[in-house]
C-alpha cells in the first residue's frame, strides 16, 4: 500500500509543480469584503476599496445594479466598521487611511446614512463642525472615541455605544455607555458600569449592559457582570 501511495505522489509531483500561484494573487487589492445583510433582507452591504479609501457599498437585492457607494463626507475618511441599526439605516465607525495599502486607523467618529445613500448624519466626534454635505446636521464637538457596542433589534432608531474621553488619564479614565439616536445624534446615558477604568461591554437585545471587561487604574484586567438589569455589578475576576 505504501508503495502505491508513493507512486501516486511521484506521478502528481509534476502537476503540482506546474500549478504555481502567481504573485499577483497575493498583492491584488480585495474586492467586496465584510458583507452584512440588512435586518429585513432587502439589502446587503460590504466594504470595498476605492483608491486610498475604504467605502461602503450598499446593494439592493431586488436590483443589484443600483449599488450605492458611500464614504464619510467632508474629509478623507474610510469605513472602519459598520452596523445595520435598522432595515434601512447604517451606522459607520470612521477611520483614516493614509495609504492605499495601509490599515485604516479608527478616529472614534460615528456617521450614519440610509441604505439609498440619503439622510447622511455626522453623529459623534471631534470634527463635527467640518462635516459638510446634504442633510448633515452640525453636532457638538466631542473629543472622545466612540464605538458601537450593539444594535437593538426591537429599536431601529438607537444603538448602544461606548465612549472614552481623550482628556482622561490612567488614574481617572472611565468608559461611559450611551443610547445613541441614529437619526439625530442625541445621546442618552445607558446604565453602564461606574468603576474606573477603560472597558469593553456586552449588552442584551434590549440594550442593557450585562458584561464588562477592561483595565483598571492599576493596569489589572478586571471583568464584571450582572445577572439582571438594575442589579449590582459583580466583580468576576482580577488578573
Amino acid at each position: 500500500m505504501l508503495r502505491i501511495l508513493l507512486g501516486l505522489l511521484a506521478l502528481c509531483a509534476p502537476a503540482l509543480a506546474a500549478a504555481e500561484v502567481p504573485l499577483s494573487v497575493f498583492v491584488a487589492k480585495q474586492g467586496l469584503h465584510d458583507l452584512k445583510i440588512s435586518p429585513d433582507g432587502d439589502y446587503v452591504a460590504a466594504k470595498v476599496q476605492m483608491k486610498s479609501q475604504t467605502a461602503l457599498a450598499i446593494i439592493p437585492l431586488a436590483d443589484p445594479k443600483k449599488v450605492v457607494k458611500v464614504l464619510p463626507p467632508g474629509f478623507d475618511g474610510s469605513v472602519a466598521d459598520y452596523y445595520w441599526a435598522g432595515p434601512g439605516r447604517v451606522v459607520i465607525e470612521v477611520a483614516m487611511q493614509y495609504g492605499s495599502l495601509d490599515w485604516p486607523a479608527r478616529t472614534g467618529e460615528l456617521w450614519a446614512v440610509d441604505a439609498d445613500g440619503k439622510n447622511e448624519m455626522y453623529l459623534f466626534g471631534y470634527r463635527a463642525p467640518e462635516a459638510v454635505g446634504s442633510n448633515i446636521r452640525r453636532v457638538t464637538v466631542t473629543y472622545a472615541d466612540a464605538e458601537v457596542v450593539r444594535t437593538l433589534p426591537d429599536d431601529p432608531h438607537h444603538v448602544i455605544i461606548a465612549v472614552d474621553d481623550w482628556n482622561s488619564t490612567a488614574d481617572n479614565a472611565s468608559t461611559h455607555t450611551y443610547r445613541l439616536n441614529v437619526d439625530n445624534g442625541i445621546l442618552d446615558h445607558a446604565d453602564g458600569i461606574s468603576a474606573p477604568g477603560v472597558f469593553s461591554f456586552l449588552a442584551d437585545r434590549t440594550g442593557e449592559i450585562r458584561y464588562a471587561v477592561g483595565s483598571d487604574p492599576d493596569h489589572h484586567v478586571v471583568t464584571y457582570a450582572r445577572p439582571i438589569p438594575g442589579a449590582e455589578w459583580k466583580l468576576i475576576n482580577t488578573s
